[in-house]
């Protein structure tokens, strides 16, 4: 298996969260909040990014740092857009985030343990 230099995996989660904030606070790219889709795109989106930050650290407490980062992260977005016309923050849409981010993050630590 090759082994990646974790500043691949930091740039890469510099560039995601870039795009993500982009196309969370751009008044005409809201995703359909039908049937709940969107909160799997939430917890998808959150979920690679704290997987991409959780991959640059290389201690267990700086692996928990960079998942609480992505939580911390999505929770600022979802403030942000309160302030974006055609755009509101919400609770549930920080759910989706923080169970998207604690999944993959945890998944990443547990693996990397064993």
């Amino acid at each position: 298996m090759i082994a990646l230099p974790p500043r691949l995996f930091a740039l890469a989660a510099l560039g995601l969260a870039a795009f993500m904030l982009y196309g969370s606070l751009a008044p005409s790219l809201a995703p359909p909040g039908e049937y709940g889709f969107d909160k799997f795109l939430h917890a998808g989106a959150y979920g690679l990014l704290a997987g991409l930050l959780t991959l640059a650290t290389r201690t267990r407490g700086t692996g928990i740092a960079a998942i609480a980062l992505a939580i911390a992260y999505g929770g600022l977005v979802e403030i942000a857009q309160s302030f974006v016309p055609e755009r509101n923050g919400s609770w549930e849409d920080f759910a989706a985030n923080s169970i998207g981010a604690l999944l993959a993050g945890g998944v990443i630590l547990v693996r990397r343990r064993g």
